[in-house]
């Protein structure tokens, strides 16, 4: 039992470092853009809420 065990494990890491060969840079390009369009998102409702602040006259904010 004991030896699939281990055999299977092998086979996992095997196929494991298969699918991430040759996949940094991807995964590096992948991870930039979702912190990139993460921040943007945030930017473009942070601007929104002040744009509709602004609009309906609330207080404490700007001033048109």
């Amino acid at each position: 039992m004991k030896t699939k065990k281990n055999n299977n494990e092998n086979i996992r890491k095997a196929l494991m470092s298969q699918f991430y060969r040759g996949n940094k840079f991807n995964l590096i390009v992948a991870s930039a853009a979702g912190i990139l369009s993460n921040t943007i998102n945030l930017a473009i409702t942070w601007i929104m809420k002040e744009l509709i602040d602004t609009a309906s006259g609330v207080g404490g904010s700007y001033s048109l």
